[in-house]
């Protein structure tokens, strides 16, 4: 996996610039981010269109999370449009903190990119839309929690597809596959952590 710096994904987000881009910042072993992923993974599984690109980067905000816990997490979302990094130093994290006026570094969000919209300076680009799955200590705007079917209609409307064809039972689609990342095995850790920083501590 390579590893993340603001230059190496502004390189990787403008050669994408024809394409819609997706652009995820989560942790490997949060509950709440794993299904965050999941949900993105469907949303790419569902839509094979070649010009839908995605960048998830691997940002360790749980003490149990590590370069082997994110390229275990990456061996689940193996697609050809999609680069996976690791924001070893929560670099990226942080100046997308800037961006989306958040308190904290960015984790937990999900980010989609028309086309043509370029990546310059040090700072990303706003996003053409927006979702996150943050405690409201985090300055998160609530209007924006993560909603899979809302997903999946923007990257649709972008590619200039049908956002109808987004149906009820797609929904519900997504929200499986969603829950089906979650590993268990970190269940009770990830749930302490979360409800601290749900509480700003």
């Amino acid at each position: 996996m390579e590893d993340a710096s603001v230059e190496v994904l502004r390189e990787h987000f403008n050669a994408a610039g024809d394409a819609v881009r997706v652009v995820a910042l989560v942790s490997p072993t949060c509950l709440v981010c794993q299904y965050g992923a999941g949900v993105v993974r469907a949303t790419f599984e569902l839509t094979p269109a070649p010009a839908l690109r995605g960048f998830a980067v691997w940002v360790p905000m749980m003490s149990a999370d590590d370069l082997a816990e994110a390229e275990r997490e990456a061996e689940g979302f193996a697609d050809k449009r999609v680069a996976h990094l690791w924001d070893g130093q929560r670099e990226v994290g942080d100046v997308f903190t800037k961006t989306l006026a958040l308190v904290g570094t960015a984790w937990d969000v999900y980010l989609v990119y028309a086309p043509c919209v370029r990546w310059e300076g040090p700072l990303p680009p706003a996003p053409t839309f927006w979702m996150h799955q943050l405690p409201s200590a985090t300055a998160a705007d609530a209007s924006r929690l993560f909603v899979p079917r809302a997903l999946a209609r923007q990257v649709r409307r972008l590619l200039g597809e049908n956002v109808n064809e987004v149906t009820a039972d797609q929904a519900l689609l997504l929200h499986a596959k969603g829950l089906s990342t979650v590993r268990s095995s970190r269940r009770r850790q990830s749930l302490e952590e979360l409800g601290a920083a749900a509480g700003g501590q």
